[in-house]
């Protein structure tokens, strides 16, 4: 770990700053107090940020003063939270507090006891689990009727199935598909700030090669 000398602290004071005006009560969940276009202070004030933090409005300040003692990583994890910083921006915080950053979360594609309860609980509703990139992990027995029976299949991504099962097997109608086509290649874009990535490139680079649903009526709208 390194020490923070007064540069470093002027830097975290102005990013923690900027991070603050850039957010709004609403954003943060808070109820915004008075007329919005009133308050004096753009975004978020100190108090807010020490309270969603869960730390004192003074330590706070001091950090926004470049005077504050050297943060621990509990600290600045719970600053990234409470300002909503995406994964880079919390790698930088942590950075510039001479800090390592934390590992990045992976989506875990462990299915646990408990949502293996919570599927076979639920026998009026189809339902099933995915992970990052569309692999179908776990379905009750009425998603079988909505997405057809997966144990048969080595390879379950609902991605590559929607853009190559024939005609015949579709069950849903094509306003149906066109819907779900156009939200699971919406769903291929990075979400860095959900600790997501980006998906798999051999799967995004097949589904361009691929364009359109081959099965659907409305294949341009689909891939609009």
């Amino acid at each position: 770990m390194r020490d923070m000398n007064s540069n470093r602290r002027t830097e975290l004071a102005g990013f923690l700053r900027a991070r603050r005006a850039r957010l709004s009560p609403r954003q943060a969940g808070l109820p915004e107090a008075g007329t919005p276009n009133r308050r004096r202070t753009p975004g978020l004030r100190r108090q807010e940020v020490a309270q969603l933090a869960g730390l004192s409005v003074d330590y706070y300040i001091r950090l926004e003063q470049a005077r504050g003692p050297h943060p621990s990583r509990q600290v600045l994890a719970a600053l990234a939270r409470a300002l909503m910083l995406t994964a880079d921006e919390r790698d930088y915080l942590f950075r510039m507090a001479g800090q390592a950053p934390p590992p990045a979360l992976r989506p875990s594609r462990e299915i646990t006891p408990g949502m293996r309860h919570l599927l076979d609980s639920m026998p009026c509703v189809p339902a099933y689990v995915v992970d990052a990139a569309y692999n179908v992990l776990a379905w009750n027995r009425l998603a079988t009727h909505f997405i057809g029976d997966l144990s048969r299949y080595e390879d379950r991504n609902m991605i590559r199935w929607t853009f190559l099962r024939a005609p015949q097997e579709v069950v849903w109608s094509d306003a149906d598909f066109v819907r779900f086509t156009r939200s699971t290649v919406a769903d291929l874009v990075p979400r860095p700030a959900a600790g997501l990535g980006r998906a798999p490139p051999k799967l995004t680079g097949q589904t361009r090669s691929r364009g359109p649903p081959r099965h659907s009526r409305a294949r341009r709208p689909a891939w609009a």
